[in-house]
């Protein structure tokens, strides 16, 4: 199991009429757990759960030339949230 904080970077690329780039940071927190199963006396297969979450409250948006801070109202901001679920085979010496 493992708890951590930390932080988390957004970049956007894009591109409507012209490219413009959106660019914005924030502190998130990380959760996970795994699990292995023992296969044999060397092999495990193992899962593992992973929560990130993190919330962006403005952001930077550049069309190359000019750069304007968004500040997003509350019920707008923007969601970094993640859930990842894995499965690995393990090798254990």
């Amino acid at each position: 199991m493992n708890l951590g904080i930390g932080y988390m970077g957004y970049k956007d690329k894009a591109v409507l009429i012209s490219d413009f780039l959106i660019k914005s940071n924030t502190l998130g927190l990380c959760w996970d757990i795994g699990y292995d199963i023992g296969l044999s006396e060397n092999f495990a297969i193992g899962f593992q759960f992973s929560y990130m979450i993190g919330t962006l409250t403005q952001y930077k948006l550049s069309d190359g030339v000019n750069t304007q801070t968004v500040k997003l109202e509350k019920g707008n901001f923007e969601s970094l949230s993640r859930i990842d679920f894995s499965v690995g085979l393990r090798f254990n010496k």
